[in-house]
């Protein structure tokens, strides 16, 4: 029970962090499996044999079966994984680029890259553009 929940919950972290999700399922779903094996292995080298009553005695009989223990297992994992990673994409937020609706009338001539071009109403008048630009041809007329 408890190594399920565990799995569990690491199958949960794995969807939600894990990209791309379809990986993060599979790769709980294997992890599952190796971690049915690892604890098959631990509890045998405990030295519990079949009959003793201790506790790696159960732990050995609940996964010697392995339609109980693979399949609980690997569809906790799977599962919360799969959990995991289907409210991540749903509730996740994406950054949505600003929208921009052009003015009625507003024509946008474009050059011959498809690149938009500065029209000349679309730049506001100031002084300080005026004084720079004026610097910038005494500079070049020199």
């Amino acid at each position: 029970m408890v190594l399920t929940i565990f799995l569990a919950l690491i199958g949960a972290a794995l969807g939600a962090f894990l990209r791309p999700r379809v990986l993060a399922v599979a790769f709980a779903a294997a992890l599952s499996a190796g971690g049915r094996g690892g604890a098959l292995f631990i509890t045998n080298m405990a030295g519990a044999n079949d009959e003793s009553v201790s506790l790696a005695g159960d732990v050995i009989r609940f996964l010697e079966s392995p339609f109980t223990s693979y399949l609980v297992l690997i569809s906790a994992c799977a599962g919360a994984a799969t959990f995991a990673g289907l409210l991540c994409l749903l509730l996740e937020d994406t950054p949505s680029r600003p929208f921009w609706m052009p003015v009625e009338g507003d024509v946008r001539l474009r050059d011959r890259n498809g690149r938009y071009i500065r029209a000349a109403d679309m730049i506001e008048e100031r002084a300080i553009h005026n004084r720079a630009e004026a610097a910038i041809r005494r500079n070049f007329e020199r």
